[in-house]
Order: structure tokens, then sequence, then C-alpha cells
């Protein structure tokens, strides 16, 4: 089974973030995902710290090279708080 994702450098923006994050809600096989170096802005990162309220099994995560800024590192902050 594949646990692992490397989506980095693909030009992933906030849209394609939301479509993403639906299907990792879920998904109880995916430990860790990459996706360093892409286009994912504050949007992107609330839909991704919305599925990870709801997907406990993804443990690593490499965001960086990304712009989230200041709103999108809340939303992460946030979303670990239920995430435990």
């Amino acid at each position: 089974s594949i646990t692992s994702i490397n989506l980095s450098n693909n030009n992933i923006g906030d849209e394609e973030m939301k479509y993403l994050s639906e299907c990792l809600k879920d998904d109880k096989l995916i430990t860790s995902i990459n996706l360093s170096f892409n286009n994912i802005g504050k949007k992107g990162t609330r839909h991704f710290s919305e599925c990870l309220k709801e997907n406990k099994t993804i443990t690593l995560i490499d965001f960086s090279s990304n712009n989230i800024g200041k709103l999108g590192a809340r939303y992460f902050f946030d979303c670990f708080k239920f995430n435990t």
C-alpha cells in the first residue's frame, strides 16, 4: 500500500488543495505528504487543516516554500488542537 505522497513542485494552488483535502479526509493509509514548493496560500491551508481535523493518520507534512502567511499558520495551529 502507498503510505507516502510527494507532490512537491507541482504548481498546486488553493483550488487543488480543496480537492486533495477532500480525498485525504477519510484516508487511513497515507502517513506522509510532501507539498513543498507549490502555490498554496491561506485558503489551501484552511482546506488542508480542516482535513487534518478528521484525518489522524497523516503524521508527517512538508508544507515548506508555500505562501501560507500568518493566517495559514494559524489554521495549522488551530487544527492541531483537534488532531491528537
